[in-house]
């Protein structure tokens, strides 16, 4: 499930898995007070087994707890049950790159799905529509400090493929930041808003920008980059999206890679507080366009169905121009099908040109954080020609497609 109030490099564990999986403890003379406790706890947090130093496994029962804390000694390993701060790998199949298995602190939560945080799900391809998941703990002090170094989420947060950011703001939190960007708001609720992130600090006008209070979460960054920032219209490019940003690169490269991802966190809060104090919901109405635009697509459909009909008509009279290396019935259908593809385009401008700025849709599209004009255009006017292995969909059947 997605816990936007996790740290980014967080994962959220159920509390009857914290029970079963362990961490391996190595008793010193500086933890075997703490480690004993464990072991005499009848709930969480508690022990499950200790190794003896010949390897043999004991199991923690009831009768055999005090003679347990009695044997123990340096040397010993106690599995005890995982806690908040335990290092734990976590995995989404299918693994196609590194990002798809990353190392994150545990957060032991109730309820039972294993929590993340929505800035991370990019790398893993996640969505939360039943996806499953595993945790792994690494067993050794070896296999924990390579986690911590090598697999962190903080260390994965450029990808190796082409540089960009895997870790980022996605959906709400871009849309909550650009329509932030768009509005003056009054000092009490900018004051909250920089709160919920982590920033207390005195406004002195009673009307800010904005967009004045998105700069207020970045670290100090080189003048000409905040004017080109304040120049923007705050859409992803400019607000932490994913693989699409360029603020993310420059924090880390110029004051470290922590700070970058502590904006990423205080962004992906901001944009999503204001979108859930504003409200934001869109109708099926929004997904409609003008009588104009709708006798527009008539006319360019009818206009098209034309141009087909030019087409097949010169294939039959044997007047059509071959293409080299074509045959005639590969001509037409590469003709027709350039055709019928131009209907889609034409009417795709149409709806662009005509889509009202104020459309709530349009704040999605513009932002970066959704959806693109062809959505609509598919939705309102037409889908467009389908093809299949470029050409029509064939006569597979008597007297009909498919």
């Amino acid at each position: 499930s997605p816990d936007p109030s996790l740290k980014i490099n967080e994962v959220g564990i159920p509390l009857e898995i914290a029970k079963v999986l362990t961490v391996n403890e190595e008793v010193t003379s500086r933890n075997i007070e703490s480690l004993r406790k464990l072991i005499l706890s009848d709930k969480y947090p508690g022990a499950n087994y200790i190794i003896r130093p010949d390897g043999r496994r004991k199991k923690i029962s009831p009768e055999l707890k005090q003679e347990i804390i009695e044997e123990i000694k340096p040397g010993y390993f106690v599995e005890r049950h995982l806690q908040d701060g335990d290092i734990v790998l976590f995995n989404r199949h299918p693994s196609l790159h590194r990002g798809s298995l990353m190392a994150h602190y545990a957060k032991i939560l109730p309820y039972r799905t294993f929590r993340l945080h929505p800035a991370v799900v990019f790398p893993y391809n996640a969505d939360f529509d039943g996806d499953e998941m595993n945790v792994h703990v690494p067993q050794t002090e070896e296999a924990r400090t390579e986690a911590r170094i090598l697999l962190n989420v903080n260390n994965n947060l450029m990808s190796p493929k082409n540089n960009t950011n895997l870790i980022g703001t996605i959906s709400d939190a871009i849309t909550g930041n650009y329509l932030l960007g768009q509005s003056n708001i009054d000092k009490a609720e900018a004051q909250q808003l920089l709160y919920n992130v982590g920033i207390i600090t005195k406004l002195n006008k009673k009307s800010i920008p904005g967009k004045e209070v998105f700069m207020d979460i970045l670290p100090p960054l080189s003048k000409s980059f905040v004017q080109e920032i304040e120049k923007s219209n705050l859409n992803d490019e400019y607000t932490f999206g994913v693989e699409n940003d360029k603020i993310t690169k420059r924090i880390d490269k110029e004051i470290g890679r922590d700070k970058a991802m502590e904006a990423i966190s205080k962004a992906f809060t901001l944009g999503t507080n204001y979108l859930s104090r504003r409200g934001f919901t869109i109708a099926l109405e929004d997904l409609n366009v003008n009588d104009k635009v709708k006798k527009l697509t008539f006319d360019i459909i009818k206009d098209g169905e034309e141009k087909t009909f030019e087409i097949i008509d010169s294939f039959n009279k044997k007047e059509l121009e071959i293409i080299p290396g074509k045959t005639e019935d590969e001509s037409r259908e590469i003709k027709i099908l350039q055709t019928l593809n131009e209907i889609r385009t034409k009417i795709g401008k149409a709806v662009k040109s005509e889509f009202p700025e104020e459309n709530p849709v349009n704040s999605m599209i513009v932002s970066g954080a959704g959806g693109n004009m062809l959505n609509i255009t598919q939705m309102a006017c037409s889908v467009g020609q389908k093809s299949l292995w470029a050409q029509r969909i064939n006569f597979g059947y008597e007297g009909r497609t498919l």
